[in-house]
């Protein structure tokens, strides 16, 4: 994990490893704000998906790779872009 996480971070880390569905507020790079219901649980991804999931390129410290729900692929954000996040129950 980057040692430059704030605890925010480090908390949607975990949450996203143990939640089927978590809300994450970020900006994209253009500077557009976007909310993204994400899991990293394998358990709730369609398994045909599995494989692919960790692009070298999408696991630098810095960067989160999670499961997209709305475009039912993987997709990434930068620890740095996140606003905010909800668990939904």
């Amino acid at each position: 994990m980057n040692t430059n996480s704030t605890p925010m971070i480090t908390s949607l880390l975990n949450d996203l490893q143990s939640s089927d569905m978590v809300l994450v507020t970020y900006k994209t790079k253009t500077g557009t704000t976007r909310v993204m219901g994400c899991t990293k649980m394998l358990s709730a991804v369609p398994e045909e998906l599995h494989e692919g999931r960790f692009d070298r390129q999408l696991n630098r410290e810095d960067i989160v790779c999670v499961y997209d729900y709305q475009n039912s692929a993987w997709r990434s954000f930068r620890h740095d872009s996140v606003i905010s996040y909800t668990v939904q129950e």
